[in-house]
């Protein structure tokens, strides 16, 4: 095999892996997070300042939208900054100290925090995906920037993948937080218009898993035709073993009628995803 041949062999592996839900063992929860008398807080009062003036739900698209263009263009810089100092703030935490909710939420608002900071810094795109690693040889630019290394947690430095998979999926194993972080784009579930916490998690959690499962961008079902997000497709191990599992799982936090509808389902699924960047329509 060549050597761009081994390169591509190597990527192609990293993509599985990224998508694979395998717990980095530093990170993993200790009898500290459980804890009952570990009552140590994080303050996530800067992100929700910032998701108070920047973020908001937009009825044409029937989903929550982040101005980016208006923060980028403040004049004073201010908003910008203030991600800034929250973002090296949570970098001077080890979460590891604190109650697992309060790990938890840690993560997520992290997650969603950087990611807004990953498109600010190479604002304006269209897309997230336009976000590129540096080239490597023979296989062009890799899309996306989830493989990049954009924080430096307890002397670790990590990327959006390994917090979203070798921490978040693999050692949570919550399939809602699929619903809470939140990846810049409209097929993505909401960014949380509220700061996850660890006080109101469980409410988080349900309600953002309603709010996704009972629009058409994750469940459209015409009939026998079935379209989901390829969210269920990509990570369809965290949502049980097999197609009745995922309908289970869905039909958990559908509406009545739809509810009723996925029940009686039963035939082929496709998936669908858009990866238009989740700012308003105006923009």
């Amino acid at each position: 095999m060549t050597i761009s041949g081994l390169l591509a062999a190597y990527w192609l592996y990293s993509l599985y892996q990224a998508r694979s839900a395998n717990p980095i063992d530093y990170w993993q929860l200790t009898e500290q997070a459980y804890d009952s008398d570990n009552l140590k807080t994080i303050d996530h009062s800067s992100w929700q300042a910032i998701l108070t003036d920047y973020a908001s739900y937009s009825q044409a698209l029937n989903a929550t939208v982040f101005d980016y263009a208006k923060l980028a263009a403040d004049d004073d810089h201010h908003a910008r900054q203030q991600l800034k100092n929250y973002l090296q703030a949570l970098q001077t935490i080890d979460p590891r100290a604190f109650n697992h909710r309060q790990q938890f939420a840690y993560w997520v608002n992290l997650y969603n925090a950087l990611t807004v900071d990953l498109v600010l810094s190479n604002y304006p795109v269209d897309s997230i995906r336009e976000i590129h690693q540096l080239p490597i040889d023979g296989l062009g630019e890799i899309i996306g920037p989830w493989d990049i290394k954009v924080a430096n947690i307890a002397g670790k430095e990590l990327s959006l993948n390994q917090i979203e998979h070798g921490i978040l999926r693999s050692i949570w194993q919550e399939p809602r937080v699929h619903y809470v972080i939140n990846c810049a784009s409209r097929g993505c579930p909401n960014l949380p218009l509220q700061a996850i916490t660890a006080e109101r998690l469980e409410q988080q959690l349900t309600t953002a898993a309603q709010d996704f499962i009972n629009h058409p961008r994750a469940v459209d079902l015409q009939g026998n035709k079935l379209a989901l997000s390829s969210i269920y497709n990509w990570f369809a191990e965290d949502f049980g073993e097999d197609q009745n599992a995922l309908i289970n799982h869905l039909s958990q936090y559908a509406k009545p009628a739809l509810q009723q509808a996925l029940m009686k389902f039963n035939g082929d699924i496709d998936y669908q995803y858009n990866w238009q960047l989740n700012q308003p329509l105006n923009e």
